[in-house]
């Protein structure tokens, strides 16, 4: 994942930025979630805020699972993988993000909405 973008001599209002990506056949096995599925990531952008084909990139490491050093599937799951994207540029930005992911099945749609902020520093 990149770094954010930096403008620090920026004088502007703080603007919602919505990145949005395609996340149809991140499952191995069953090929789910059908094309149309996607993830937007929303942020009150300031002095920083992401490229725009970051979230592409970043989605890719998640297809068949992510995986750890080792190549151990670590976050499998459509709700994990949210939650996790969410928190991802919640840190990188050090800022609120909402995630809404609307995913595609044969029989049904579901809308997956994960809000993450900032960790702690120590």
């Amino acid at each position: 994942m990149n770094q954010p973008l930096t403008m620090p001599n920026l004088v502007a209002v703080p603007s919602w930025h919505h990145h949005s990506a395609a996340i149809d056949g991140l499952c191995k096995c069953t090929g789910f979630p059908l094309p149309g599925s996607t993830l937007t990531l929303s942020y009150r952008a300031g002095e920083s805020f992401m490229e725009l084909l970051n979230l592409d990139a970043t989605v890719t490491e998640f297809r068949h699972g992510l995986k750890d050093s080792s190549g151990r599937i670590i976050v499998r799951d459509m709700e994990q993988t949210i939650q996790v994207l969410a928190q991802r540029y919640a840190d990188l930005l050090q800022r609120f993000v909402k995630a809404r992911a609307v995913v595609i099945l044969p029989h049904q749609n579901y809308v997956i909405t994960a809000r993450a902020s900032t960790k702690a520093r120590s």
